[in-house]
Parts: structure tokens; sequence; C-alpha cells
């Protein structure tokens, strides 16, 4: 008789730029990882997002083999316990393990497994958002504060859709010493002139939404890093 596959647990990274799957044995060892496109769940809805995720997985399951014995996925845009449950239960649907096996959060939960009995946590990649966790008395870190994380309508200030933004304006605006800057723009969109930007920034919020735009202005940030400092 065959012996049953040895257990491995997943870690999800689900961001608004990408998302990334880790499988790890039960010695902690890292032996599969994959990646898949933006994954930002409050943009997405659960059966899109569900479906990048799995890519995700995919990937990571390329060359490992075993049973999901916990499943946890840190993931942009989950902001309540409702769309905690329903995320958890579309990934236990889809992966075909039992639900209380499946952990869904926000991403910034994520990185508390580093923290002792406090911390503080900072994102700042597509969007922003600093929050601060303690421990509760069940040994679970529980948020206590929370500073950004509202998104590209009502924040996302540090997070690279803020620095784009902010780069974007200050060229539309012809601030002193953004000629270089403008000229990196430009070359990044494949564009010819100042004029063309204002139509570009949006083109595709009509086609795709506000996360596409938020995306591919956030893509900036290190066009604006290399050529300008915006104040």
């Amino acid at each position: 008789m065959m012996d049953a596959a040895p257990p491995v647990f997943l870690a999800v990274d689900s961001g608004g730029t990408k998302t990334q799957a880790c499988i790890a044995n039960v010695n902690g060892d890292i032996i599969g990882t994959g990646i898949a496109g933006p994954s930002n769940y409050a943009a997405l809805g659960p059966v899109e997002w569900t479906a990048v995720i799995m890519e995700a997985i995919r990937g990571a399951k390329r060359e490992t083999k075993g049973r999901f014995a916990r499943a946890w996925i840190g993931s942009a845009g989950v902001t309540c316990n409702t769309d905690e449950k329903e995320a958890a239960a579309h990934i236990a649907s889809t992966l075909c393990i039992p639900l209380d096996t499946v952990q869904v959060t926000n991403d910034t939960q994520l990185l508390c497994t580093h923290l002792a009995t406090k911390g503080i946590v900072v994102i700042a990649g597509t969007g922003s958002v600093v929050q601060a966790f303690q421990k509760d008395t069940h040994g679970l870190f529980a948020p206590i504060l929370r500073v950004g994380g509202l998104g590209p309508l009502l924040g996302d200030e540090g997070g690279g859709f803020g620095v784009g933004r902010e780069a974007l304006r200050a060229v539309l605006y012809e601030e002193p010493g953004t000629e270089r800057l403008l000229a990196a723009i430009l070359d990044s969109w494949h564009l010819v002139s100042k004029e063309e930007l204002l139509a570009a920034s949006y083109a595709h919020i009509g086609k795709f939404g506000i996360r596409a735009t938020q995306s591919h202005i956030a893509a900036l940030t290190p066009v604006r890093n290399a050529k300008h400092s915006v104040h």
C-alpha cells in the first residue's frame, strides 16, 4: 500500500500588482513558488479572484507533491469578516480541502508572523497601508489601529500609485525641473508629447476599471525615482 501524500502548507500573498504562492514542507522549507497577476479581492470579486489565486498555486505545485494541511491567503481588498468567509469558501471548494484548514485575511496580517507580541506593519506596494497589531489572549494578532488602505480613490499615498500620480501631476503642471521626468514618462508609455499624457492616464479605466489604471500609473514609480524628486 502506498504512503499517503505528505502534508504541505500553502501561503499566498495576493496584491494589487502580483500574486505569489509559496508551498512549504513540515520543516518549513520552501518547496514550490508560483506567480500570477493582480488579485485585489475588492476589485475582482470572489470568482475572478479565486481564478488568479489558483493560477499562482498551480505554478507553485508544478514540481511539488503533497496534500494541503493548511492554507493562508493574505489578500489586498479583504476588509471584513464577510470577505474572509466568502473567499475562504471559494478556495476550500476549489482546492477540495476542508474549510477549517483555510484562512483568508487582509495582506497586512501575513506579516504578523514575524512579530513577538505587538508591532507595526507597513505595506507600500501598488497601494499603501500602515497597521498596528497586538497579540490577544488567544495568541492571535488583532489589528488595533490602521492608517491608509483606502484604495486609489481615497488614498494610497506613499504607494506606487500615489508616487506615479504625483509624478504625472508634476509634469502636467510643468513644475520646474521636470523636463527629464517628462521625457522618461513619455518613453515609458511610448508617447510623443505631453498633450497625450492625460488621455493615456485614463486609457485603461473604461475597459478594465480603476484598478487597472492604478497599476498602470503605479508602474511609473521606478521612472519617477530615477529621474526626479517630487515634493
